[in-house]
């Protein structure tokens, strides 16, 4: 694949896995939350004018990736988010892809640099085998609860994610995955899975009690061999970049796994 390729990838399965998430909110969610997604220049905005203070739930993704962003791009998105009252919103720039606006030119209509994440991907020729005290499996609706509960205690998410997030069980796109210490579950993980072959993975996460003990590799390999028997090709996904002394745990632990860095993307705030 060349670069803009890759790029249409891993930026397409995040987008489309956040629209699905935001999908599958309950109709008194969304309506109290103010959800919605619009495509503007190619690009997706999530909106949430009812949770003006999410970042996550009020961003752009894919700003100049299918489509040249231009200034009435922007002028557009600062309508937008303007019309339903949020103050701050993200916009995540890839630095390959059709690009248009120069991070410069973004930078001179307001947009600040916040932080930096890294895009990951991977296929599915060679499976993973974990060793771990711990045992992943894909988990049912039962454990819906327990999936909300841990992911929102440890990204310190409140509403709507536990009810995004609970709802998201009932879609058979989503796929639920729990690490657990005899009959604890200590972790998390999720797969969106697409048509066309390719997945998304996110929401991992660990309790603090139980890091260091491989819950991540296992949650991997688990999440990999399920993608396998599902006939899925490609897997993607976003890590923390930390820094090039000291990069982030999670950057690490995927490298080793076999995904490959595609490009470190830059995440941008606007204050409209």
């Amino acid at each position: 694949m060349t670069e803009s390729e890759i790029c249409s990838l891993v930026e397409g399965n995040e987008a489309r896995a956040y629209v699905a998430l935001v999908e599958s909110a309950s109709s008194g969610v969304q309506a109290q939350c103010d959800l919605s997604v619009r495509r503007v220049g190619g690009a997706y905005a999530f909106v949430a004018g009812g949770v003006r203070d999410s970042l996550l739930l009020n961003r752009v993704i894919g700003l100049g990736v299918w489509q040249s962003s231009t200034q009435a791009h922007v002028e557009e998105l600062d309508d937008l988010y303007r019309a339903h009252g949020v103050e701050t919103y993200a916009a995540e720039v890839a630095p390959v892809g059709v690009t248009g606006l120069s991070l410069q030119a973004l930078q001179e209509m307001g947009f600040v640099p916040f932080k930096q994440t890294t895009m990951m991907y991977r296929d599915t020729a060679i499976p993973l085998t974990a060793v771990s005290s711990l045992v992943a499996r894909e988990v049912n609706e039962a454990f819906a609860d327990d999936f909300a509960g841990t992911c929102c205690s440890m990204f310190k998410f409140s509403d709507p994610f536990p009810d995004l997030l609970r709802n998201s069980f009932r879609r058979p796109d989503f796929k639920h995955w729990m690490a657990f210490d005899d009959d604890r579950p200590v972790a998390a993980a999720m797969t969106v899975e697409f048509e066309e072959g390719t997945a998304w993975i996110g929401w991992v996460c660990t309790l603090p009690s139980h890091r260091g003990r491989g819950a991540q590799t296992s949650l991997a390999a688990a999440q990999l061999r399920g993608c396998i028997a599902r006939g899925v090709n490609c897997v993607t996904l976003e890590a923390a970049t930390g820094t090039k002394k000291r990069p982030s745990q999670s950057l690490r632990n995927y490298a080793r796994l076999g995904w490959k860095a595609a490009y470190d993307r830059l995440i941008l705030l606007k204050r409209v």
